[in-house]
């Protein structure tokens, strides 16, 4: 007894089976996965790193506004520049004032995490209990921070790395540290 089966045509027919397209799906989909989640990360440190530059930008500049001795306004400042002071204004917010005469003009106020999602960039003042500012005093007098030697600016992001930046009181040195 014997059974007949056709003949099929064995030469390769010009298409993909189902199973070869699933893996391929499968692999272009981890590969999309692994790839999002690394640029997210990427993009996370740039926006950090850009945010420290920002600050450390304004610090000089108040830094050096000081030491210049400018005025923001002669009519307003004539005589009794102190310097400028660089003052923290709330969790992720800095402003850099002018104190002159006893009074304070605000020409600079940073928000560094305007929408105010978990992700954004932090800053903090540190030396002593309380301390929330420092000031460059004019002409290169040092900086304000009494009664310690330095004052601290800790710079941070949820879910990545701080910078420390101390300011030391005589000479007015921004120098980038270990911790505060």
């Amino acid at each position: 007894m014997s059974i007949f089966l056709p003949n099929f045509n064995k030469s390769k027919a010009g298409g993909y089976t189902l199973i070869e397209l699933l893996v391929v799906v499968t692999i272009a989909a981890l590969l999309f996965t692994v790839t999002t989640a690394s640029y997210r990360g990427y993009q996370k440190r740039q926006i950090f790193e850009a945010g420290v530059r920002n600050i450390m930008a304004d610090i000089r500049l108040a830094q050096e506004y000081a030491l210049a001795g400018k005025l923001l306004d002669p009519l307003v400042c004539n005589t009794g520049l102190q310097g400028y002071k660089v003052s923290k204004t709330g969790p992720s917010e800095y402003a850099i004032i002018e104190l002159c005469n006893a009074t304070e003009t605000e020409f600079k106020r940073v928000n560094l995490n305007p929408d105010g999602n978990a992700n954004g960039i932090f800053i903090d003042i540190r030396g002593r209990t309380g301390l929330t500012y420092f000031v460059f005093n004019q002409r290169g007098r040092g900086v304000d921070v009494s009664p310690v030697n330095y004052a601290c600016i800790a710079i941070s992001q949820t879910g990545s790395t701080s910078r420390f930046y101390r300011i030391d009181r005589v000479t007015g040195n921004v120098q980038a540290a270990v911790s505060c």
